[in-house]
């Protein structure tokens, strides 16, 4: 790492990529890999753009620092005239457009229960560093200019699902310096103690890595006195909704409250877009083939869960899921296997299925002969689609689901630990090492457009402090546009409760992460559209222990987030803000609702105001990896066509050195081989005289 100005930076560039989110960070990876010179600019101050994993704190400081208006300086750069060769065309700032109607609400617990007993209660807080990553210039610019910039955040040990001995070669990956610090609480009596451990191991690629801390709370009560056990609660209480969610009903409801927990805001992280990965998605054939995943931890959704019959019902994973299943009757089972067997050989149907080809899914599944909560169950957990997708679309997907089960684990989806942001900072390390440059917090203004010969091309591009840099091709997200509008809108709500809303699968109930579907109708007329529910639990580093983070996202249908999704959160969670000790469904502590905006783009560079101009989509509800990585793959192959995409990194045993010749040796040391002795005497007297 090295503090620079923006003086002393290279003026021009190959490729200049502005935004850090997932396409735009695999292109970079992409072009670094093969050797072109990539400037990586980003006007946030964290990685990942729309996709990024953020605290509480830079979320909200995030949401606060959207721009209204463009500064003063810029309105009198706008105001200038261009030349007759030359054209300027300003960018938009598209952080006003992508998020609005940002609604949060804090649930208090009003009565705290005194412990009956000592007890003793265990808090792992893990705190996330800033993602920074950045090298501050003297004029406040940050640049990142070694591999160690690209701000992960997260430790490289501790895999629960390893991908990488899938298809990859093993890496011995750095250990992490950890700092262990455990205070110890005693009545009035506090006790530090401090210890520090740092471990170094031999990598296959040399890398800055940061610090990881690691804070464990213990406390203790060591009281004596024995209170009288509360007295039992005789009421009974009524459901908060008609037909709430069955589930077990734990034996002791630990008592939580947002008070308790918002000290410990580094240890949440929030995900703007998060999405499930299949496991034999052709984005995870690319990580394991160019090795990114040794910035990267996965762990399987082992809880898959929609709603039938106005309960929670755990949708069946696999052949012996079906036949084991307690939701299915026997003639139903038949009927799942037929289709789970026909999906699975579809290659052999290609003649049945022409005929529902650009037809809805739903006529489909009649000709399959399925009833009405097999088709619920199908279209929202296996597929994932709505009432009006066409069937070839619908197949595919499915295709993916069973083609994905046994992969890694009896679970067709992984989530990334840390969150999904963790997936495009794994690409800008990649293209760090290769010699990618980074700058957060640059925004650029506008594009200088040069027009030859009846071909308009970007030849440059320009900042707020009026710093150029040349440039043969640029990529940048399509709501940057001034001429472009959002073609669809999400309801994003995120959540914080203090148990599980889903059965747990094993012994280790820090070990589920969960993913639940809301079919469309379920909960009334108004629900036009399927809710995704994930929930995390303190294993996938996301929250601290004692409390789960639930992600949900819908298609909006209402003018805000809050009435789209209020009413599948007061279906599965306890909302009100009372003294009940032990809810049918978890209590919710902090709610938080917005609306996101999604920019698609059809013809990838041929939308674009110059031919160079590469413009990519927006993140959208799509279950599936393959958009983002085929406009990632159709920008690198117009910027360097022919040459491989990613391509795996050279095995060291297979690199052969050849060794050193003498006059290598003589090369090295300023002598010339072809030098007479009577021109080094000239050369000497001339120097004397």
């Amino acid at each position: 790492m090295a503090y620079v100005s923006s003086d002393e930076l290279p003026k021009k560039f190959d490729v200049i990529v502005y935004g850090t989110g997932l396409t735009e960070s695999i292109i970079a990876a992409a072009l670094s890999r093969n050797g072109v010179s990539v400037l990586h600019l980003d006007a946030n101050q964290f990685y990942g753009g729309e996709s990024a994993s953020l605290m509480y704190r830079e979320f909200m400081e995030f949401l606060e620092e959207i721009p209204a208006t463009r500064p003063a300086n810029v309105e009198s750069v706008q105001s200038e005239l261009s030349t007759s060769d030359t054209q300027r065309y300003f960018l938009q700032s598209s952080f006003p457009m992508l998020y609005e109607n940002v609604e949060q609400e804090f649930v208090e617990q009003l009565v705290q229960p005194e412990p009956t007993v000592a007890t003793e209660q265990l808090i792992d807080v893990t705190s996330k560093q800033d993602n920074t990553g950045e090298v501050s210039s003297a004029n406040g610019t940050a640049v990142d200019t070694q591999e160690d910039t690209a701000g992960s955040t997260q430790p490289n040990t501790a895999v629960t699902e390893d991908i990488e001995n899938s298809s990859a070669p093993e890496t011995n990956t750095p250990t992490q310096p950890v700092t262990d610090v455990t205070q110890v609480i005693e009545g009035n009596n506090t006790t530090t103690v401090i210890q520090e451990s740092i471990t170094t191991q031999d990598g296959d690629i040399s890398h800055s890595t940061q610090p990881d801390t690691t804070v464990t709370e213990v406390v203790e009560n060591n009281s004596t006195q024995e209170s009288d056990p509360p007295a039992q609660d005789t009421d009974t209480r009524s459901p908060y909704v008609p037909s709430p969610p069955s589930f077990p009903k734990p034996s002791t409801d630990p008592v939580l409250s947002w008070t308790e927990l918002k000290s410990q805001y580094r240890t949440f992280t929030f995900d703007l877009f998060p999405k499930l990965i299949y496991a034999t998605d052709p984005f995870v054939d690319t990580i394991v083939k160019s090795s990114v995943t040794k910035y990267l931890e996965f762990k399987a959704v082992n809880k898959i869960v929609t709603v039938l019959d106005g309960s929670l019902t755990v949708v069946p994973a696999s052949r012996a899921d079906v036949f084991t299943s307690k939701t299915v009757s026997v003639l139903e089972k038949r009927l799942l296997m037929r289709f789970v067997t026909f999906v699975m050989e579809l290659d052999r149907h290609t003649d049945e299925t022409q005929q529902y080809n650009s037809r809805p899914f739903l006529e489909f599944m009649e000709h399959m002969g399925l009833n009405a909560k097999l088709k619920s169950l199908i279209k929202s957990s296996i597929a994932q689609v709505e009432d009006d997708t066409m069937t070839e679309v619908a197949l595919e997907r499915s295709q993916f689901y069973l083609q994905s089960i046994g992969r890694y684990s009896n679970s067709p989806y992984l989530w990334p630990v840390y969150g999904i942001g963790e997936l495009p900072q794994a690409f800008c390390r990649m293209s760090a090492v290769f010699g990618g440059l980074y700058m957060l917090r640059k925004e650029i203004w506008y594009l200088e457009l040069v027009e030859r010969d009846g071909v308009k091309t970007c030849s440059s591009v320009c900042d707020a402090e009026n710093t150029t840099f040349l440039c043969n091709h640029i990529v940048l997200a399509a709501s940057l546009l001034p001429d472009t509008r959002p073609t669809a809108r999400y309801s994003r709500a995120i959540l914080v409760t203090n148990r599980k809303l889903l059965p747990p699968g094993n012994t280790d109930i820090k070990s589920d992460i969960g993913f639940v579907t809301i079919p469309a109708h379920t909960l009334g007329a108004d629900q036009p559209h399927t809710i995704k529910v994930i929930e995390l639990c303190s294993s996938s580093q996301s929250c601290p222990n004692r409390c789960c983070l639930v992600h949900i996202t819908s298609c909006s249908h209402q003018n805000t987030a809050k009435a789209d999704l209020l009413p599948a959160v007061e279906f599965l969670f306890h909302t009100a803000s009372d003294a009940s000790d032990h809810p049918p469904t978890p209590k919710l502590l902090y709610s938080l609702y917005f609306n996101y905006n999604s920019t698609q783009v059809s013809g990838g560079h041929r939308c674009t105001p110059a031919d160079n101009v590469h413009v990519i989509s927006s993140p959208n509800l799509d279950p599936s990896y393959q958009q983002i990585l085929s406009e990632a793959q159709s920008v690198f192959d117009t910027i360097c066509p022919g040459d491989l995409f990613l391509p795996p990194p050279p095995d060291p045993e297979d690199i052969i050195y050849e060794p050193a010749t003498p006059e290598d040796d003589t090369v090295e040391n300023g002598e010339d081989s072809n030098q007479s002795p009577e021109d080094g005497n000239v050369a000497e007297q001339t120097d004397i005289d």
